[in-house]
């Protein structure tokens, strides 16, 4: 009896389900989603680092490359890890390899690696450009796009690490016509994404490409499957911990495409940086 009475109010005493929020007010925040696709794909096709949010922080990231031989059908797995750190712009920005596959770089390909890295720098600063109207035209069009092309359903509500977030499912209305070029980029993708109620963030991200991720040296296929990991770093920003991508194959001579590869990228160790400004008579030096 006294077994059932406690069961009764322990019962009794567990919050109500709260009613699943509408739809329509994730709208706005499917701009956000894809970026977070989207720079997701950039990295893992390029082999580079593209965390533009992480703007003001240093951190390691692990690179894991697994391809496999289609007619031995044996893999192959290349591991390297990568010191990142940022200048005062948000280009500026050096992604140094310290190690390949557990041992460290020798002075001579450390040497190389900083020339190539101060080339990149001169020729960026070489080719800054002021906003073209245009660009700025085509991107408005492209959000608008994104508010008005995926069917939005709330399909539950969860924790991950504590964080509450709710259960979303994105799916390509049929019926809408993108009118941008970068609409009908994401015409045909499947998206299943957790994301904190009321600042909207992602906090993980599962997508199926309906449509080959291609940058015409490397192509990510059509059934590509991405996965992203976010966690609040500091408090202040969300970062990817996580990034993983199927299906990426380098186009080296502009037809043929190598072995596929599986990518997976894990971030960690942020740290923020901040830029010492001497205030001297001849003015500010950085």
């Amino acid at each position: 009896m006294l077994i059932w009475c406690a069961f009764i109010l322990a019962f009794a005493s567990q919050e109500p389900a709260r009613p699943l929020p509408d739809a329509g007010g994730f709208r706005e925040s499917v701009r956000g989603i894809i970026a977070v696709l989207e720079g997701s794909l950039f990295r893992a096709t390029m082999h580079i680092d593209f965390i533009p949010e992480a703007a003001k922080y240093t951190y390691t990231e692990k690179e894991t490359v697994i391809t496999r031989d289609s007619k031995s059908g044996r893999e192959k797995i290349e591991t390297n890890v990568y010191d990142m750190t940022r200048g005062p712009e948000g280009w500026q920005y050096y992604r140094k390899l310290i190690s390949k596959n557990g041992s460290a770089l020798t002075d001579r390909e450390n040497q190389e690696q900083d020339r190539k890295h101060a080339a990149f720098e001169n020729s960026v600063r070489a080719s800054l450009k002021a906003n073209d109207v245009s660009a700025a035209r085509e991107e408005q069009a492209g959000d608008n796009d994104l508010r008005a092309m995926f069917d939005i359903r709330v399909a539950g509500r969860d924790r991950i690490d504590g964080v509450p977030v709710v259960l979303l499912e994105l799916k390509p209305d049929p019926k809408y016509k993108p009118k941008s070029v970068y609409g009908k980029r994401w015409q045909h993708v499947f998206l299943r994404v957790w994301e904190t109620e009321d600042s909207h963030e992602v906090v993980r991200l599962i997508a199926e490409l309906g449509d080959p991720y291609d940058v015409g040296f490397a192509v990510i296929e059509k059934g590509a499957a991405v996965s992203v990991e976010r966690r609040l770093v500091n408090g202040e920003v969300w970062l990817p911990v996580r990034i993983e991508v199927t299906s990426r194959q380098d186009r080296p001579d502009g037809n043929k495409l190598t072995p596929r590869e599986h990518v997976i990228a894990e971030f960690s160790d942020f740290k923020r940086f901040t830029v010492a400004v001497d205030i001297r008579p001849g003015g500010p030096v950085q």
